[in-house]
């Protein structure tokens, strides 16, 4: 007999409880990339349905549930579905796509976007294209939101993938519905070639390539593949088409309480988004007075540099002077005792004079 925990849940003895692990332990768990999307699958074997005992027998498998990016449906799926819908091993695909009747597609989830077979209006070959993204409603079409790179001499251009950096920062991710306009030309003059106001609920998945037949068609890239306009096939109406899917395999997969988390994560988001702009606008105004302080600080210091250069100029200059005044103390005192010696002379030599000057008078009366 098996007993219960405090919850009220079902715990088997250890033998039985030994075996369900070993069962377990053969599961398969495969994520792909990716922070919302992703698939987490539980394939018990066989020896589940005959682990050997009652016990076991009455833990049938559950049905799995695929959780899926932001603004899709969950979907409850079957063990047989879910092994068919397993990627092999190495794959590489984002998501798994899965086809629902209530799938639902937002901005948000797209990726890029493509056009094939654009025909050339204006004579040119090739012509040099770009698109603009337009939030709209039932009347007005508004101001372009999102504007691409230009592509040069293509009729089959393919964007780089959507920047959301560059959106404004309250643009409703959340619609579906918005107008593609796709402009091409040349040397700079460019005119309309295609618009189109597309529903994203409404594009045929394609596949994890692009694939296009129809002139003018717009190929748009989201989280599981590339979607595009949708051709009926003759003889499939889309009713038929909406009955194939078992509606005992479908079931709500959120509630009041879960939307409510949505709500929560989103304004979080937004809070998020809101205090890294104004940490964002500190952060430059910071590097702003940084910067003005930093180029302040320069001058400074090339100012005390010169300063320190014209300093250590002028007491070399004065050391020189100091020199040169010393050296002519120096030759004013040698000049002095050259003028006494010589007044010394003079005195002597005027003093000899006299006697001489007395003995010309006497050879003079002689003669």
């Amino acid at each position: 007999m098996s007993s219960r925990d405090r919850n009220g849940e079902a715990r088997l003895p250890p033998c039985r409880a030994n075996q369900r692990a070993a069962c377990f332990r053969r599961s398969v768990f495969w994520r792909p990339p990716g922070p919302f999307g992703g698939l987490v699958v539980t394939l018990n074997s066989s020896e589940s349905a005959a682990g050997g005992g009652s016990g076991l027998n009455a833990h049938a498998p559950r049905p799995l549930l695929l959780p899926s990016p932001p603004g899709r449906r969950r979907v409850a799926v079957s063990m047989s579905q879910a092994a068919a819908v397993l990627p092999p091993p190495g794959s590489t695909s984002r998501s798994l796509h899965v086809e629902l009747p209530s799938q639902q597609c937002r901005l948000r989830h797209l990726r890029n976007i493509a056009a094939r077979n654009i025909v050339s209006r204006n004579g040119y070959r090739l012509l040099d294209t770009y698109f603009t993204l337009h939030l709209c409603d039932n009347i007005n079409i508004c101001k372009e939101f999102y504007k691409s790179e230009v592509i040069k001499n293509s009729l089959n251009p393919t964007w780089r993938s959507l920047d959301f950096g560059l959106m404004p920062d309250r643009l409703d991710t959340s619609v579906s519905c918005f107008v593609v306009r796709i402009w091409g030309g040349k040397n700079d003059t460019y005119q309309l070639l295609i618009e189109w106001k597309v529903n994203l609920d409404g594009l045929k998945y394609l596949g994890q390539q692009i694939h296009a037949r129809s002139p003018n068609e717009i190929i748009f890239g989201l989280n599981d593949g590339y979607y595009g306009a949708l051709y009926e096939r003759k003889g499939v109406s889309g009713i038929q088409k909406n009955l194939q899917v078992d509606p005992n395999c479908v079931r709500n997969s959120y509630d009041v309480f879960s939307l409510l988390r949505l709500h929560r994560a989103q304004c979080a988001i937004k809070q998020t988004q809101v205090t890294v702009q104004k940490i964002g606008r500190e952060i430059e105004e910071k590097l702003r007075l940084t910067s003005t302080s930093n180029e302040l600080k320069k001058k400074s210091e090339c100012l005390q540099l010169k300063i320190l250069v014209l300093q250590n100029e002028l007491e070399r200059q004065r050391r020189a002077l100091g020199r040169e005044v010393a050296l002519l103390h120096k030759e004013h005192s040698s000049l002095l005792e050259r003028r006494k010696v010589f007044e010394e002379e003079h005195s002597k030599l005027r003093l000899d004079k006299e006697p001489l000057q007395e003995l010309r008078k006497e050879c003079t009366a002689k003669r």
